[in-house]
């Protein structure tokens, strides 16, 4: 069976195991056939074509939060169409989630853990297999009560909660905060508008998260970042005095105030450079050593 032979895989660790377990499952629920899907993953177990998904993965955190906001996103569409799955792809579906929870459970990377189980949580809605849903969203409840309990929860806790109520948040207002200013995506005006009601609950979800940025030390980047990110949301939605707020609590951590330090620098090899004024001087060539 194909979720068999992605398990046994021996060239891939559990956590893209799961991932990749996710897509398959999010295959089969948008009306894929088994052969479709088979055709698709079983290229994970091939050489040549194996290491084009092992590609993927070098971008895994933003793989990652756009597969949550997509599922998140749905929470409020009125108009998804209803697939009949058949009894084979429904079958799929469920054993690819069961297994992704079983490599999950031996993970200690809380980040990738919180966020696939948020995902398999509301592919389990999909499967109407409410149990399973409630096992994924006790775990991320307990997560995030800890978190948010123990003030010396650790940078990574934090880190992996403040997404997690950013892509709550995006489920609410579909604006996702890109670290290049030409990769933002502007919210239409229709849009806007029909989100308007939901902009206080989205509002609060991101407070949350900052409460537990400011726990950090001042030149912490999930701190900075997470006022950063908080800023340009603000001003994409205008709420420009706020946007101006956490823009001058972001300038006291960094210690300058320039609006260009809301954008990273492009350093070496497709890397970003934060928080810096000074130009980046790129010495090295990509692939050499």
């Amino acid at each position: 069976m194909l979720v068999d032979k992605i398990v046994a895989e021996a060239g891939m660790r559990p956590i893209p195991k799961a991932y990749f377990l996710l897509l398959l499952a999010r295959s089969c629920l948008s009306g894929l056939s088994y052969t479709e899907v088979e055709e698709q993953y079983g290229q994970v177990l091939e050489g040549s074509a194996g290491s084009y998904f092992r590609r993927k993965l070098r971008r895994f955190k933003e793989a990652l939060l756009t597969s949550a906001n997509q599922v998140a996103g749905q929470e409020f569409q009125s108009e998804i169409d209803s697939i009949a799955l058949s009894k084979e792809q429904a079958e799929l579906a469920s054993e690819a989630l069961q297994q992704a929870l079983i490599l999950l459970d031996n993970s200690e990377k809380i980040f990738a853990r919180i966020h696939m189980l948020f995902i398999v949580s509301r592919l389990f809605r999909e499967l109407n297999d409410f149990e399973g849903m409630r096992r994924c969203d006790a775990y991320i409840e307990a997560a995030v009560k800890a978190t948010e309990e123990d003030d010396s929860a650790s940078e990574e806790a934090i880190d992996a909660v403040i997404s997690l109520f950013d892509v709550l948040a995006y489920g609410l207002i579909p604006l996702r905060i890109a670290d290049h200013e030409l990769g933002q995506i502007k919210l239409d005006d229709a849009t806007k508008s029909s989100t308007a009601d939901r902009f206080v609950d989205a509002e609060a979800l991101k407070l949350r998260g900052m409460v537990l940025a400011d726990r950090l030390d001042m030149d912490s980047h999930v701190r900075r970042k997470a006022h950063r990110d908080l800023a340009l949301w603000y001003q994409e939605l205008g709420k420009v005095e706020l946007a101006e707020r956490q823009k001058e609590r972001l300038f006291d951590l960094i210690g300058v105030r320039n609006d260009r330090l809301l954008f990273p620098q492009s350093g070496a090899c497709g890397s970003l450079v934060w928080w810096s004024e000074e130009p980046v001087q790129i010495n090295v060539r990509c692939g050499m050593g």
